[in-house]
């Protein structure tokens, strides 16, 4: 992509993930976008696909940590700080965690 790989553009590399797996790996079942310092028990995680799931896949799955009512950081030394002129709201709809997020293949094309 023709961006500047920072922080605040973590969407678009993001975005590119899906694209490359849906053009590189039409048959997945799922994608598990992790950031490169969380743990996975690939094991547990193997058996909540195939046995809490079904072992034929899962359709319309978004699995992720919520968070709710999470107020938006106003101090100017924050990592995640954030202007008033940018985000007005003092707190942030409900979204997913990013650090780690389980889709079924089909919402990559949602």
């Amino acid at each position: 992509g023709s961006f500047i790989d920072s922080y605040h553009n973590l969407t678009y590399k993001h975005t590119l993930v899906f694209k490359w797996v849906i053009y590189n790996c039409p048959r997945v079942r799922y994608v598990l976008k992790i950031d490169d310092d969380v743990f996975v028990n690939v094991a547990r995680l193997d058996e909540f696909l195939t046995h809490t799931l079904s072992p034929y896949g899962t359709r319309h799955l978004l699995v992720c940590n919520l968070w709710v009512n999470s107020p938006v950081e106003r101090s100017f030394t924050s990592k995640w700080y954030v202007s008033v002129e940018e985000y007005p709201d003092p707190e942030y709809p409900t979204y997913c965690e990013g650090a780690a997020l389980l889709y079924s293949s089909d919402v990559l094309f949602k």
